[in-house]
């Protein structure tokens, strides 16, 4: 950026920090295309884990699947292999690859969610989802819209993340109800937090774009970013709120 670039409040660009002060020239028009891929494709991942839910809750393929032996660590590692997957070929595998891998993702969260439904009522399920979004959409919306420059939140949010993962494995063994509302509680704090900490650097992430293929890869990488906080955010709720089946 020139040194002779001075604000201009009405010009078409957002100004930010990076984390070391240096400052960064960000073209609304490109951020808010950035932007709407990210929600876009966020949007379609949890239309596809809502619609692997809801058929495996109709066709009772539940208790079944979940009664294969170590299927749910299968589960987990699939979708952590996927996650690294997507973040590792992000700038190098064809678009639509990551897309396939993306909806693919999606699924296996599907499978892994409908396991809620043999908990938890479908109304407050459906509740919960529309009181995540609300929530979820209150933190991006602050995250894109505030002037500060909230980047230095993942100081605080990544070891909070790494607890919450760490206390939720030794709870597996332990099923303590206190360890689980504790998490949860904070679990809400972190992927709200984490929520806003994506959608701004989603935005700073945008100045980087020079192509249109740049602009897809930024706003899937966003996508996955949002959508995991999103996910998150719901089954920590859904522990605090849901109504479980008698």
């Amino acid at each position: 950026m020139s040194e002779n670039n001075q604000y201009n409040p009405s010009a078409p660009t957002i100004w930010a920090k990076d984390n070391e002060g240096n400052p960064i020239e960000i073209d609304t028009q490109v951020a808010n295309r950035v932007i709407g891929i990210s929600y876009r494709w966020m949007t379609i991942a949890l239309m596809i884990s809502a619609l692997v839910s809801y058929v495996f809750a109709e066709l009772n393929l539940i208790e079944a699947f979940f009664s294969i032996p170590f299927i749910n660590w299968v589960l987990i590692g699939a979708q952590i292999g996927l996650v690294i997957w997507i973040s590792r070929a992000i700038h190098s595998a064809d678009i639509n690859v990551l897309r396939g891998l993306m909806a693919l993702y999606a699924a296996t969260v599907g499978i892994t969610l409908s396991f809620y439904t043999l908990i938890f009522t479908s109304e407050s399920m459906v509740n919960v989802f529309f009181s995540t979004a609300l929530l979820f959409g209150g933190c991006t919306a602050y995250g894109y819209f505030t002037k500060k420059n909230i980047q230095g939140w993942i100081g605080w949010l990544m070891p909070a993340l790494i607890g919450i993962i760490i206390a939720s494995v030794v709870n597996y063994f332990l099923q303590s109800d206190m360890i689980t509302y504790i998490m949860s509680w904070i679990g809400v704090v972190v992927f709200a937090g984490l929520a806003a900490y994506d959608t701004q650097k989603i935005l700073i992430m945008s100045s980087m774009a020079q192509t249109e293929d740049d602009e897809q890869r930024i706003g899937l990488m966003g996508a996955l970013e949002l959508y995991l906080d999103f996910i998150n955010l719901f089954i920590m709720l859904l522990r605090l709120f849901g109504s479980r089946r008698d």
